[in-house]
């Protein structure tokens, strides 16, 4: 799990950046020539990165599974009530104070949670969650997902998955637990960021997935030669990081498989 984590600290940004600086540093009076493009080199990295254009780029590069109709979701059911709703763990916030210091969904749970809620509703299908434990916690991600579901939309899963910590553990726990009721085609409920790798995951472990992907984010390309676009800004930093971070993940799997 460490080691995964700070792979990921050097692979994605602002690591890249911050290498490249502190090396130019370090040589800068042994090799100044080396030590300025090193610099350089980490400045480009960070400015691009931050760049709304990058992020949009890397966005609609990942967003290319069309969003689900909710005619789609009914039919789907309609054709086959034997599959599931399976509703991804994206995180959690620690120790929320509104919610008298325990442990609660963040919000990009909650926007997984509504949109499987609305498919549940709309299809009659039954619901499973999956997400785990990490480090000190005490309580796993899917639990508090079931307590979100029940207290905020009025439904309860019928099965938690509670031991995975990465999307690969969500679908291969989750195949554990659905082949026990023979089910094999399920509605996967992710961000439109993360569905593309999702996908791919749940149908290397067999299911057949019908993506239904949330929280779009809109690109009008037509005006992305505006100056505002070649400004750093820090959403689109987190951006570019969440879209890097599929897209290495998605070649991380495919080298697994």
């Amino acid at each position: 799990m460490y080691l995964r984590l700070l792979l990921k600290t050097i692979a994605l940004p602002p690591g890249p950046g911050l290498i490249l600086i502190a090396f130019g540093l370090f040589l800068l009076k042994r090799s100044p020539r080396i030590a300025k493009l090193c610099l350089f080199g980490g400045f480009i990295f960070l400015w691009v990165c931050s760049l709304p254009l990058v992020a949009s780029l890397l966005s609609s590069w990942n967003q290319q599974i069309p969003a689900l109709t909710i005619e789609q979701a009914i039919t789907q059911a309609q054709n086959n009530p034997n599959q599931a709703i399976v509703i991804l763990g994206g995180g959690r916030n620690h120790e929320a104070p509104e919610y008298a210091g325990e442990d609660t969904v963040n919000k990009g749970t909650l926007l997984r949670l509504r949109y499987g809620a609305y498919l549940a509703q709309s299809t009659q299908l039954p619901i499973l969650v999956t997400g785990g434990l990490w480090g000190t916690d005490t309580i796993s991600e899917a639990e508090l997902m079931r307590n979100a579901l029940e207290q905020s939309f009025g439904l309860s899963p019928k099965w938690l998955e509670t031991k995975s910590r990465t999307t690969w553990e969500n679908a291969q726990f989750t195949q554990e637990i659905l082949s026990k009721e023979n089910i094999t085609d399920i509605i996967l409920v992710t961000e439109a960021s993360h569905i593309k790798r999702a996908t791919e995951v749940f149908e290397y472990f067999g299911f057949t997935v019908l993506p239904a992907a949330t929280g779009y984010k809109t690109h009008k390309f037509d005006k992305l030669l505006r100056l505002i676009d070649w400004i750093p800004s820090a959403v689109a930093f987190y951006e570019v990081y969440v879209n890097l971070h599929e897209l290495y993940g998605r070649a991380w799997y495919r080298l697994q498989q």
